[in-house]
């Protein structure tokens, strides 16, 4: 077996260390996999490897990568590379140019190289090396390849991304086939540990495209010009049987050279709507396990609920177990059947609800309260009004074709009580907040005596009818009053405390005498009625027993007087209205006085006549009315008076001759 791809790997490894001021060493070890004689007569070659990083050796470098040498003798290869020294490396490396420019590298970090060796050529480091870190985050996949497109040109490749391009005289590989290895270089010895890094899809490049190395074989060796005194303390496994996915590194199993790591076995298809699919090759005949997630949450409130496999193929499984596993018997196909549900939140502020949970789509879903009514203290309840969704009975169903919320919706009731010790009442019971009850108290006044009765009096929040109307804001509790009753009849009194016939009393416009009131209460007479004339009163009394009230009224004794100017009495004819609009003609008589009893208000408007004289007349509220006149007596005393005074006057004059007037005398 030609060790060409160690010999190219380890030159590239040693031009490269030298120029970061590295001693040289002594060992390359080399450790993965060999396609088999199928993949031969190819164009290129391809394997995905993973980035693990960082990653130090004692000394040396590691390298990832896939390489392959062609029918000329030249040999290429792609992957990445991790140096143990951090420093300037070569950025290009061609034969015509040399390595025209330079890089910094950090220690531990992964790069992408490419590296390639004409036919014939013995030199050092051809091909390019990428900026630090360009390997990809730790634990990746990438994808290197190198394919001829024709006239011995090959094109460097990474996830698609064309690295570089060198033609070396031919495109194909002849009889060698690809390699994927991983590679300690240029170390001094074997105390470094490598973690496990993993290889799939090894391909080579026919017919314009990738087809996958059907067989794979071991590899752990060195490369060419290594000591070989140490044994190579590194391995490689297929992982999980799987077919084309194998892992490289320290403390792995250690078979021979030429050990089958895989053959071509048979494919399994994985198909989940709502989980990963997938799609491998597997060694035939062996067992391999399947999973799938029970339920997988799509959005708020739906979901898929894995129901089982239904399976294809000889070896296949077909049930409800989520995690289980298939013979390779063959090819097989495992669909992962699931069922999408909607969540339904049934949900109250009062009592206790079905019907929340998870619901196929499209099926339907029962929902209700178990109590419509739910006592929330002894005078106050919930009672259940209607849905969210406007369904008003307290159990229903909807068909669920997405995920539904419905909420129950409560009316709040206050209980009203009615208490009575006598007749019957209506109106207790539950109301809603808000609402409005009308209660009722049917009940007769029951005689105890000719002048006492038990009746109703009032309800306990001050309310005297009957029948009431109370707006429930909340509990109500409310107690029938009653009281004692007495007869009292009344008696109408004149300003002067004299007794008055004809009267008629009112309370709240009702006619009062001989009636019933309730004992310990204050009432008032509001007005009364006399000869035709409504009087206001303003008279409280206090009912304590059965007796008589006296009630006063604004009624007077009224005086006309008519006199002369000396006080004599005089007979004079008196036209009268009074407050009534009645009218009296009446005379003052020999006393010069007519008198008038118990009138309304005391109100007299008139005139008195005497002689050829009328005066007018006004009297209010008791008080008397007086008219003065001059009387034909008084005429005849003004005329002696005149015919002494003039006689007088004459005398004097006599006496103290003319011109002489003697002094007047005060009269």
């Amino acid at each position: 077996m030609r060790r060409y791809d160690a010999y190219a790997f380890a030159s590239a490894i040693l031009a490269i260390t030298m120029l970061a001021g590295s001693a040289n060493a002594q060992y390359w070890f080399q450790f993965g996999a060999r396609g088999g004689s199928e993949s031969a007569q190819n164009s290129g070659a391809a394997v995905s490897i993973q980035t693990i990083t960082p990653q130090l050796v004692g000394s040396g470098s590691l390298g990832y990568w896939v390489g392959e040498t062609l029918d000329n003798g030249a040999f290429l290869q792609a992957g990445y590379v991790i140096e143990n020294e951090s420093g300037l490396y070569p950025a290009l490396c061609t034969q015509a140019s040399g390595c025209g420019s330079y890089e910094q590298l950090n220690a531990g970090d992964a790069q992408w190289f490419y590296e390639y060796f004409p036919a014939g050529f013995n030199g050092g480091f051809l091909g390019a090396i990428g900026p630090d870190g360009s390997a990809g985050a730790n634990g990746t996949m990438h994808t290197y390849s190198f394919y001829s497109n024709g006239g011995g040109n090959w094109v460097f490749d990474m996830d698609g991304n064309v690295l570089g391009n060198i033609n070396l005289g031919s495109s194909f590989s002849g009889g060698s086939t690809p390699v994927a290895f991983g590679e300690v270089a240029n170390t001094t010895g074997i105390g470094d540990q490598l973690p496990h890094v993993a290889f799939t899809n090894l391909s080579a490049y026919k017919s314009g495209g990738f087809e996958p190395v059907s067989q794979g074989t071991v590899y752990i060796g060195y490369g060419v010009g290594s000591s070989k005194g140490l044994i190579n303390p590194y391995g490689v496994h297929e992982v999980d049987s799987r077919v084309n996915y194998f892992q490289v590194g320290s403390g792995l199993q250690d078979p021979k050279n030429g050990t089958v790591l895989w053959s071509l076995g048979y494919h399994l298809k994985i198909n989940s709507q709502y989980a990963n699919n997938s799609s491998s090759e597997y060694i035939a005949y062996s067992k391999i396990g399947i999973s799938s997630p029970s339920v997988v949450q799509l959005a708020q409130g739906t979901r898929a609920v894995f129901m089982g496999w239904k399976g294809t193929g000889v070896g296949s499984y077909s049930g409800a177990q989520n995690a289980t596993s298939v013979q390779m018997n063959g090819n097989i196909t495992e669909t992962a059947q699931w069922q999408v549900q909607y969540f339904l939140n049934v949900s109250s502020p009062y009592g206790s609800t079905y019907g929340t949970g998870w619901y196929a789509a499209g099926s339907t879903a029962n929902y209700g309260v178990y109590n419509s009514t739910v006592l929330t203290s002894a005078t106050s309840r919930a009672v259940f009004s209607d849905w969210s969704n406007a369904n008003s009975k307290p159990l229903g169903s909807i068909a669920l074709n997405s995920p539904g919320y419905i909420n129950a919706n409560w009316n709040t009731q206050y209980l009203v009580s009615v208490q009575s010790k006598y007749g019957s009442i209506s109106g207790a019971g539950w109301y809603n907040e808000n609402s409005t009850a009308t209660i009722s108290l049917t009940s007769s006044p029951m005689q105890i005596n000719s002048t006492t009765k038990l009746a109703f009096y009032q309800w306990s929040n001050g309310n005297t009818n009957t029948t009431i109307q109370e707006r429930v804001l909340g509990p109500i509790l409310l107690t029938a009053q009653f009281r004692n009753m007495y007869l009292e009849s009344f008696q109408p009194l004149n300003a002067y405390g004299g007794k008055i016939s004809n009267a008629t009393l009112y309370i709240n416009g009702n006619a009062i005498n001989n009636t019933f009131f309730f004992g310990d209460a204050q009432y008032q007479v509001s007005y009364a009625y006399y000869k035709g004339v409504k009087m206001l009163s303003g008279f409280n009394f206090t009912v304590i027993s059965p007796g008589v009230v006296s009630v006063t009224l604004p009624v007077y004794k009224v005086s006309i007087s008519a006199r002369d100017i000396f006080g004599i009495p005089v007979n004079s004819t008196v036209n009268l209205r009074f407050s009534n609009s009645s009218t009296l003609t009446s005379y003052t008589g020999q006393n010069g006085t007519v008198t008038l009893e118990n009138v309304p208000y005391g109100y007299v408007n008139g005139t008195a006549s005497y002689f050829g004289i009328t005066e007018q007349m006004n009297a209010r509220s008791g008080s008397g009315a007086n008219a003065l006149f001059v009387s034909a007596l008084d005429f005849a005393t003004f005329g002696i008076v005149a015919a002494i005074i003039a006689a007088s006057y004459f005398l004097a004059r006599r006496r103290f001759g003319k011109g002489q007037v003697a002094q007047q005398p005060n009269l």
